[in-house]
């Protein structure tokens, strides 16, 4: 089995608990992308996605990022080639969809007994 089979089978057993966010992501995307959305959701779904593209825990940012590296010991490695959080695996688009999710660093920060800051919080509009 290759390596990036491997890590989807991991993020999907680690996801059935949270099954009912990754699907309101999922069809939070789809009303996002036809615009059926109330606008300040959509912005809010916006915002999130700018966050996480410039995040340094991004799957491709945190291969070279300081920030990961100080948190775990040493830089991302991974198989997969979507955009998605280091701290919790996560696809950006539907985490960032799912209005009733957190930053993916509080994964980490439970994992972890942590406290680091996320960097955005559940939708309360």
């Amino acid at each position: 089995m290759s390596g990036y089979l491997k890590e989807w089978i991991k993020t999907a057993i680690k996801g059935i608990p949270n099954i009912d966010k990754i699907a309101e992501g999922i069809i939070n995307d789809v009303r996002f992308q036809f615009e059926s959305l109330s606008e300040d959701k959509q912005e809010e779904i916006v915002r999130r996605r700018l966050i996480c593209i410039d995040c340094p825990l991004n799957s491709i940012k945190a291969r070279t990022s300081e920030e990961y590296k100080d948190l775990t010991g040493n830089n991302y490695q991974t198989d997969r080639t979507d955009l998605h959080c280091s701290m919790c695996g996560c696809v950006v688009n539907i985490k960032t969809a799912s209005l009733e999710s957190e930053c993916g660093i509080g994964i980490y920060n439970q994992q972890n007994n942590k406290q680091i800051a996320l960097k955005w919080n559940k939708y309360e509009g």
